[in-house]
C-alpha cells in the first residue's frame, strides 16, 4: 500500500486559524508523525488490555469502540487484533465484518494507570467477526504519541461479561431522542473516544482519526430540541492540532463511544457534526467559544458490553475545567455557571532571584500536599488574571484560548522524616524562567514585594512519575543516575539533587546544556553535595573552558563523546528533560554508545 501523506488538510488548517494556532503548527504535526510505528509505541500497545478502535458502515460513517484485547504488532507496519466475546451487535466489530482491503481505520492506545496515550491509524488488510471473535489484521502508516491531559486514572482489568442489547439503530438515519439510562451513562463518563474521518479523492490523504476526550463526569451534554437529542462536546485547552475538529470541519461527521468502567455499558453513537465557534458556541454553552456539535443518526447501547471490570477508585485528571452547562439547563434550574471549587490555595511568600531572568517562588499552602522530588504544581490563575472575553484579538490572539492554568516543576524538595521518606508538606518552590510574550511569568516576574504574603493563587493539583525516587520511602530506583537537562528542563533535577543530599551510597553525573546566566541556576543543588560524582554544564556562547567551583564549563554542545566517557554509564538509570528535539538528539546518541532504551527516563513541557 502507498504511503500515507501526513500533511495536514484545510479542515485542520481552518480550525487551526479560527483557533490562532502557531503558524508552524501544522509543520508540527508532520514532523512528529511516523509513517513507521516506532519501538516503544510497539512495546506499549502490545502492554495493553483494551484498544479503542474505529472504522465506518457503509454508508461511511465513523464508529468507535473499546476492545478488552492485547494488539500485537508485527514489524515496524503492521498490528493485529485478535478479540472474543465481542459483543454481536458492536458497531465497529460489524464494520469489520465487511470492510474492503484498503479500507482507513484509526486505533488508540491509553495506560489509564499512566495517561500515557499513543494513536495509530492505516488501512485494513484482512478482517473477520464471526461468534463473537473479531481478528484483524492491520496496516499502520500513522503514529503519533499524545499528551497525558484530561485523563482520568483508573485501573481495570479483564472481566468476561454477558452482553445485552437494548438499542441497535444501526442502520438508522433519521434524528433519535436519547433514553433517561442513555444520559444517565453519559453523565457518568469522563472518558469517551471520538472517531472521525477525512476521505478524498486522494487515496494517500484518506484516513480516519480516534481521540480520546476527557473531562470531569457529564462534560459532554445533552441538548433536545424539537424531539430529537443532540451531544455538546465542548473544547478544552490542548495542542492546537486540532485533528479530529478539523476531520469535522471538511466531513462533518462524527461517532463516539461512551464507557462506563463500573458497569461495562457501551453506548455508541454516530451522526452529523458541526462545530461552533465564539457566539454562536456560547449561545448554546455559555463560557465555552468552541463546541462541537453531534447530532446522532444511528446508535448502539450495550449493556454489559464491556469484558473489563473498575479494580480502583477513578482518579480525575486535575486539568479538568469546572463542569460547563449547557444555557437551556441553567435557564432551567436559575443557576450560573460556577468556577472551580477552591480546594488549595498557594500563597506567595518569597521571591529569590537567580538570574536577571530567572527567580525562584515559594508558596504556602493551606492544605498539605505529598509529592516526590521531580513533581510538577498545576496553578489556575484565573481568580488572580482577568480575563475578558473577546471575539477576536489581533494584539495578542494567545489570550483568547488562554485558560490561565500553567504547569511548573516543583523545584523544592518535600520534607523527609526521621524515617528518610518523604512527607506532606505545606511550602513549594517553583524556579520560573521569564518567557518574553508570555502572560503569566511576566506576571510573576514583574510582582514587587508588597506581593508576598498577599497574592493566593488556586492550586488545582500535583502530579509527577518523573522522578529518580522509587516511591514516597526515599529509596532510589538505581545507586548510579545520569541526569541530562536542557535549559529550563534543569528544575525537577533541582529537588531531586536536593533530596539526594541525605541519600547514602548514590553516584550522579549531571550533564547540564545551558546558555548563558542559565549555568547559575544548578550551582546551589551541586555545591556541597556528596553525591554528585561529576557536574558538567555546556555553554556554546561561552568564551572559554573552565574549572568552576562546583562544576566544569564546556564552551560547546554537549556530544556523544560526553556521553560515552561516563564512567559506568550502562549501568545507570538515565533522567532526561528538556525542549523536545534536545531530548530526541540526545535520546538518539544515548542509543548510539549503547543506552538500553528502558534505561532512559523521559519528562517535557508537553501539557
Amino acid at each position: 500500500m502507498n504511503t500515507h501523506d501526513h500533511r495536514q488538510h484545510a479542515g485542520e488548517l481552518l480550525v487551526q486559524h479560527k483557533r490562532h494556532s502557531p503558524e508552524n503548527t501544522s509543520l508540527i504535526v508532520e514532523s512528529i508523525t511516523s509513517e513507521s510505528m516506532p519501538s516503544q509505541h510497539a512495546a506499549f500497545f502490545a502492554s495493553l488490555k483494551y484498544f479503542a478502535i474505529s472504522s465506518t458502515d457503509s454508508l461511511g460513517r465513523p464508529w468507535a469502540s473499546l476492545i478488552a484485547t492485547s494488539p500485537f504488532v508485527i514489524g515496524h507496519d503492521k498490528l493485529g487484533i485478535s478479540a472474543t466475546n465481542v459483543p454481536r451487535d458492536d458497531p465497529v466489530a460489524k464494520c469489520f465484518a465487511t470492510a474492503k482491503t484498503g479500507s482507513p481505520w484509526a486505533g488508540l492506545g491509553i495506560m489509564f494507570e499512566n495517561r500515557r496515550r499513543n494513536k495509530v491509524a492505516g488501512r485494513v488488510l484482512k478482517s473477520a467477526f464471526n461468534g463473537g471473535c473479531l481478528d484483524l489484521a492491520l496496516q499502520t502508516n500513522e503514529n503519533m504519541g499524545n499528551c497525558p491531559k484530561y485523563i482520568t486514572v483508573r485501573d481495570v482489568i479483564p472481566f468476561e461479561r454477558k452482553a445485552e442489547t437494548v438499542f441497535n439503530d444501526f442502520g438508522t438515519t433519521s434524528s433519535i431522542q436519547l433514553t433517561k439510562d442513555e444520559r444517565d451513562l453519559i453523565n457518568r463518563c469522563s472518558t469517551i473516544y471520538l472517531a472521525t474521518r477525512h476521505f478524498t479523492s486522494n487515496d494517500a490523504s484518506t484516513d480516519m482519526g480516534l481521540n480520546h476526550r476527557g473531562g470531569p463526569p457529564g462534560f459532554v451534554r445533552v441538548l433536545d430540541e424539537n424531539g430529537s437529542s443532540s451531544l455538546i462536546l465542548p473544547d478544552y485547552s490542548g495542542n492546537r492540532f486540532y485533528q479530529s475538529l478539523g476531520n469535522v470541519e471538511s466531513d462533518q461527521l462524527a461517532g463516539i463511544v461512551f464507557v462506563c468502567f463500573e458497569t461495562g455499558d457501551t453506548l455508541h453513537i454516530t451522526g452529523v457534526a458541526e462545530n461552533l465557534y465564539d457566539k454562536d458556541a456560547e449561545t448554546i454553552m455559555p463560557r465555552q467559544t468552541l463546541i462541537t456539535r453531534i447530532t446522532p443518526t444511528a446508535r448502539v447501547y450495550i449493556k454489559n458490553g464491556l469484558n473489563l471490570k473498575l479494580a480502583s477508585p477513578e482518579q480525575f485528571s486535575p486539568y479538568n475545567p469546572p463542569l460547563r452547562q449547557l444555557r437551556t439547563e441553567l435557564e432551567s434550574t436559575g443557576k450560573s455557571i460556577t468556577t472551580s471549587q477552591t480546594e488549595n490555595t498557594a500563597t506567595l511568600t518569597s521571591i529569590k532571584d537567580r538570574t536577571p531572568s530567572i527567580k525562584t517562588f515559594t508558596f504556602e499552602l493551606t492544605s498539605p500536599v505529598t509529592f516526590l522530588p521531580g513533581a510538577f504544581a498545576i496553578f489556575d490563575f484565573s481568580d488572580v488574571v482577568q480575563r475578558e472575553y473577546r471575539h477576536m484579538n489581533q494584539g495578542d490572539p494567545k489570550q483568547v484560548n488562554d485558560d490561565l492554568v500553567r504547569t511548573w516543576t516543583i523545584s523544592s524538595t518535600p520534607d523527609v522524616g526521621d524515617d528518610g521518606g518523604f512527607k506532606p508538606t505545606r511550602s513549594i518552590s517553583c524556579t520560573i524562567k521569564r518567557v518574553d510574550g508570555g502572560r503569566l511569568s511576566p506576571f510573576l516576574h514583574n510582582l514587587r514585594q508588597n506581593a508576598i504574603g498577599n497574592l493566593k493563587i488556586r492550586l488545582s493539583g500535583i502530579g509527577g512519575g518523573f522522578s529518580c525516587f522509587h516511591d514516597a520511602d526515599g529509596t532510589v530506583s538505581n545507586k548510579k543516575l545520569l541526569f541530562i537537562a536542557g535549559g529550563v528542563g534543569v528544575t525537577p533535577f533541582l529537588a531531586m539533587l536536593e533530596a539526594l543530599r541525605i541519600s547514602k551510597d548514590v553516584d550522579v553525573v549531571v550533564l547540564f546544556s545551558a546558555r548563558g546566566e542559565e549555568v547559575n541556576v544548578l550551582e546551589p543543588a551541586v555545591r556541597g553535595n556528596k553525591a554528585v560524582s561529576q557536574a558538567t554544564v555546556f555553554d556554546s556562547t561561552a568564551s572559554k573552558e573552565s574549572q568552576q567551583d562546583v562544576f566544569t564549563l564546556k564552551n560547546r554542545r554537549m556530544g556523544e563523546p560526553d556521553f560515552a566517557g561516563v564512567k559506568d554509564l550502562l549501568d545507570r538509570d538515565v533522567f532526561l528533560c528538556g525542549p523536545t528535539g534536545f531530548m530526541q538528539v540526545v535520546r538518539n546518541t544515548l542509543a548510539k554508545v549503547g543506552v538500553a532504551d528502558s534505561k532512559i527516563h523521559q519528562d517535557s513541557f508537553n501539557f
